[in-house]
This record gives structure tokens, C-alpha cells and sequence, in this order.
């Protein structure tokens, strides 16, 4: 939409592989939580919120990689949530962190 977008993180880990680029972040809290989907539960909304943010981090990570690649020798790059707590590694899906692009930028 031709506005600046400003971010402000850090990957966590970056891994290459001759297959692939990996993004990891991790997270302290339970990824479970996250995708709570018991409408009665009062933490639904902010935990469904925190795995929206989640989705939109990794998003905006695998945009910046991908920018960064030449490409005639661009890898695919897979992004997922590794939980600290409960040692969970959690990939997501292209089509999670496509939306979540598009829902940033407004596109």
C-alpha cells in the first residue's frame, strides 16, 4: 500500500540446509495454548491474538530471507515455533504465513 512498515526483531535461529532455509523462533510459553479453540475458555481470545502475532513475526522473517536471495538459487524457506517449555517444534504452513503477510500489508 506503498506505506513504510516498521519491524524490529530478531531471528532466533537460521538454519541452511541444500534443500532449504529454516526459521525458528523460540517461544517461552505452551504453543497448546495458543491454539486453544474452547470457546469457553476467557484465554481463547488473547491466545488465538498471541498466535496471530506469532504467524505475522515469521511472516515478515521468511519475507525478509526471501528478499534476500538471488533468484536464480532461491531455496524454499519454512518457518516454525519451537517452545521452549515443552521442547515442541511446530512448523507452519505457507499458506498461514501467506495470509498473514497479506493481512499486515493490506494487500
Amino acid at each position: 500500500n506503498g506505506k513504510p512498515l516498521y519491524l524490529n526483531g530478531q531471528i532466533d535461529r537460521y538454519c541452511e540446509t541444500d534443500e532449504a532455509i529454516v526459521l525458528i523462533d523460540y517461544k517461552s510459553g505452551s504453543l497448546n495454548r495458543a491454539h486453544d479453540s474452547d470457546p469457553l475458555n476467557k484465554a481463547h481470545d488473547s491466545a488465538g491474538h498471541l498466535l496471530e502475532q506469532y504467524h505475522r513475526q515469521m511472516a515478515c522473517y521468511r519475507a525478509l530471507v526471501a528478499a534476500t536471495q538471488k533468484a536464480d538459487s532461491a531455496k524454499p524457506i519454512r518457518c516454525g515455533l519451537l517452545s521452549v517449555r515443552g521442547a515442541h517444534l511446530e512448523m507452519i504452513d505457507d499458506t498461514i504465513l501467506d495470509a498473514a503477510l497479506t493481512n499486515l500489508l493490506g494487500t
